[in-house]
């Protein structure tokens, strides 16, 4: 995936594999931010939106 986005940072499929993998890795606060950015490309990714809007929910909920 680093080649892909050095070459093309716009790839939102790659920056949403990014944030699966950050995910997987267990690192939510980054793939929150890759998952932004794959919006950022196509806003029209519906199933991401509503993964990034869980993961800002648990974000805000531990931080209670």
């Amino acid at each position: 995936m680093d080649k892909t986005l050095k070459l093309e940072p716009r790839h939102f499929g790659a920056l949403a594999g990014l944030g699966h993998n950050f995910l997987a890795l267990g690192n939510p606060e980054a793939a929150i931010k890759a998952y932004e950015k794959a919006l950022a490309v196509n806003p029209y990714m519906e199933s991401l939106r509503i993964r990034l809007d869980q993961l800002r929910a648990k974000k805000e909920d531990d931080a209670t």
